[in-house]
């Protein structure tokens, strides 16, 4: 079985620009104690970025040094925690176990929001590997 790792996050943003989607979570690791790790999903992506694989979410750590694309084989958002199951190179791009939980404290300011930009993600081509789990669909 794959290893895992959970964080209980410290802060999270999401937004929007007019060219991607992000959520970004604070949390302290082994690697950093204010360690950052970014969701983005790109709105657009033309016959170049699907050549270069650049076609799906990117993910990166506090540093671009820790940074891919197609680094993540699933991400899976739920009201209390954010799953990902990380490619062999997501792994070792970004310096995680190939199995992240992240903590969604009940009081965190952000949840919601960032709930809201994680739906949308699905609906570009890039976010194609993020599920948002309602409470029918974990039934």
């Amino acid at each position: 079985m794959p290893r895992s790792e959970r964080y209980e996050l410290r802060s999270i943003r999401s937004g929007s620009t007019g060219s991607e989607l992000y959520v970004s979570f604070g949390l302290s690791s082994p690697l950093e104690r204010w360690d950052a790790f970014h969701i983005v999903c790109a709105k657009k992506v033309d016959d170049q970025d699907r050549e270069l694989g650049m076609n799906t979410i990117y993910l990166e750590r506090f540093d671009q040094a820790y940074s891919c694309y197609k680094g993540a084989s699933s991400i899976r958002v739920s009201q209390r925690q954010v799953d990902l199951h990380l490619t062999k190179t997501g792994a070792k791009a970004l310096d995680f176990k190939p199995l992240l939980q992240f903590v969604l404290p009940p009081q965190l300011a952000g949840v919601r929001k960032a709930l809201t930009v994680f739906k949308r993600m699905p609906r570009y081509e890039c976010g194609r590997l993020v599920q948002v789990l309602t409470r029918r669909s974990r039934r």
